[in-house]
């Protein structure tokens, strides 16, 4: 259930090429992807194993092995359930131009889609998103700092849906990933699968949730209101 076409979608919008890796998917994305590229001539496909670990390794090492296929002097980079604003296009191509690693905005939205994690909750806020392509990919550890100057501050956005997936498909990741990296998981994860979304809560009250107005990206819209929520401004 993850956003992986609104991924692609707004990366096309801003690059000209596009590397996407297939991490062992069995639910027919590959095929899916595959086709993609017979019809849109930027994007190739490459495979690589999913392979967790405690330290998160393995999701910079799948997306290194994209960065290395990259023929363009700079780099973004999105996972499959984030997708980059189209009002922060401009700015993504100043950044190329000048060469920058550049420290952007994650939103991470929990609940629906009105809300995020305050930041230093869940998983990263601010990371270097956007880089020259001989600057590894790293980890999404609130302000991770990449060794490599200059760095720039921007408005650049990107909206992080995965919590947005139906409940069942959003426990199902969960478990696997908590199991990865903590060797448990969260026993809400497990009232999500029976329950659906409301034990979310029990994760983080909603009077710590920091409400969001504005416009959600143009290629997420569709898939955000399909899973009943609102996406425009209030």
């Amino acid at each position: 259930d993850y956003c992986f076409k609104e991924a692609i979608e707004s990366l096309l919008g801003v690059c000209e090429e596009l590397s996407v890796v297939d991490a062992g998917s069995n639910d027919g994305t590959l095929e899916q992807l595959l086709d993609w590229s017979l019809r849109e001539p930027r994007i190739s496909v490459s495979r690589a194993d999913w392979k967790p670990n405690a330290l998160g390794e393995w999701l910079c090492d799948i997306a290194n092995k994209a960065r290395l296929t990259l023929k363009a002097g700079y780099h973004v980079y999105l996972q499959a359930d984030e997708v980059i604003h189209e009002a922060s296009y401009p700015e993504i191509r100043a950044c190329a131009q000048a060469g920058a690693c550049a420290w952007v905005h994650r939103l991470n939205f929990w609940k629906d889609a009105r809300h995020i994690v305050p930041p230093g909750k869940w998983c990263g806020h601010r990371l270097i998103r956007c880089a020259p392509t001989h600057v590894p990919i790293v980890g999404d550890c609130e302000g991770m700092h990449i060794g490599f100057t200059p760095q720039l501050q921007t408005g650049i956005r990107i909206f992080h849906y995965g919590t947005l997936r139906r409940p069942e498909a959003w426990a199902r990741k969960a478990r696997m990933m908590e199991d990865a990296y903590f060797g448990k998981h969260n026993p809400v994860i497990e009232k999500v699968e029976s329950e659906g979304a409301a034990p979310l809560k029990e994760y983080y009250p909603d009077d710590i949730l920091i409400p969001i107005y504005e416009t959600h990206p143009a290629v997420a819209q569709q898939w955000l209101t399909e899973r009943g929520y609102e996406c425009c401004a209030h």
